[in-house]
Parts: C-alpha cells; sequence; structure tokens
C-alpha cells in the first residue's frame, strides 16, 4: 500500500478546505467529501486484501461464512457512519454527529446479535464438555 498519494489528497483537500471556509464556505463541504471519497477509492486494493486474508482465517477456522459477512457489513457500517458524523462535525452539527454515532453502534449491535449468541452457545458447549 502506498500511503504517500493518499497523504498528498488529504494535505491538498485540508489546504482548500481552510482556504475555502474563508471566502467560500459553501464549497468546503463538498471538498472533504469529495476527498473522503477518493481516499477511500484508493483505499479498496487494500481493504479488499485484508478481507481477503480474513476470510482464509476463516474457512481455517472452521466457522461458518455468515460470519464473516456480518464481520464485513458492520465494519461497513462503521465506516459510512463515521464519515457521515465526521460530515457532520464539520458542518458544525455536534449534536446531529452523536446522534448519527449513536444509531450506527445500535445498528451494528443489532446486527451481530446472532453471531455473540453463537459464540455464547460454543463456549456453554466448551464449558459442558
Amino acid at each position: 500500500m502506498n500511503i504517500l498519494p493518499i497523504l498528498g489528497i488529504a494535505l491538498v483537500a485540508a489546504v482548500l478546505v481552510v482556504l475555502l471556509r474563508q471566502y467560500k464556505p459553501e464549497f468546503a463541504l463538498p471538498v472533504e467529501i469529495c476527498a473522503a471519497v477518493l481516499i477511500l477509492a484508493l483505499l479498496i486494493p487494500t481493504v479488499t486484501d485484508i478481507f481477503h486474508s480474513l476470510r482464509d482465517l476463516m474457512d481455517l477456522s472452521g466457522m461458518d461464512v455468515q460470519y464473516f459477512s456480518l464481520l464485513v457489513k458492520a465494519v461497513g457500517i462503521t465506516v459510512i457512519v463515521q464519515l457521515t458524523a465526521d460530515a457532520c462535525r464539520d458542518s458544525g452539527e455536534t449534536a446531529l454527529a452523536h446522534k448519527v454515532e449513536f444509531a450506527g453502534r445500535a445498528a451494528v449491535i443489532l446486527m451481530i446479535l446472532p453471531m455473540l449468541a453463537a459464540v455464547a452457545e460454543f463456549a456453554i458447549g466448551l464449558i459442558e464438555g
């Protein structure tokens, strides 16, 4: 993974946002969002490699593939929630950002409840022998 293009995009976007906030504040948020999307696009190959490695580990462990699917969905939700909350904070809506983060946490917890139940059953099975 080459981090330099990501750092370059972030620095250029930061300078642009600072300048735009002084002269044209309505353009600052779209520039931030575009930079975030571009950085995420550059991260796709790295994230894909990570997920392939995790899937290989899941296959070796013998766990059900549906749990890996839950993991991928949970990570996706957290990334989207974080970007949305950051955009809210950048536009001065801190309270709204907290609500978005809370909704994201609730969504992830709700989604992984079946996996937590399976882990609990597995642990009980080990304890009972």
